[in-house]
């Protein structure tokens, strides 16, 4: 359940966003664009973790011998690693690039107290 938490987490602050940009503008286009992404990268990651082994049972149960596991559910170490590191990296890229989004919007010397605040409180949130 790891993935899903983590892309609707994602997906639910960029539609925060689409809220608070201008209809048309690039940020907001931008930001569509960042939900089909993040929906795109997480179908492999949750679709690895649904189905960890075949047969499913292999997952628990390792008496059975001729399993073929993969990624976050192999028997090898190095794939393992290479499954977590593959998915850590990309999460935090994606985590940046929708942490820097709205950072524009909160400098601008033009920007309403409301806004700005609107800003502040979901940055806050992130820290819960």
């Amino acid at each position: 359940m790891y993935p899903f938490s983590v892309t609707f987490i994602k997906i639910a602050l960029l539609l925060q966003y689409i809220r608070l940009f201008e209809p048309g503008s690039k940020r907001r286009v931008f930001c569509k664009c960042m939900i089909v992404l993040v929906t795109a990268w997480s179908i492999p990651f949750t679709a690895l973790n649904l189905v960890p082994c075949y047969p499913v049972a292999a997952y628990w149960d390792f008496s059975i011998r001729d399993a073929k596991c993969w990624a976050f559910s192999g028997r090898n170490l190095l794939e393992f690693m290479r499954a977590f590191v593959s998915y850590s990296v990309t999460t935090a890229i994606i985590d940046f690039v929708i942490f820097v989004i709205p950072i524009q919007l909160f400098f601008k010397p033009d920007a309403e107290k409301k806004l700005r605040f609107s800003l502040i409180s979901l940055f806050l949130l992130g820290l819960v």
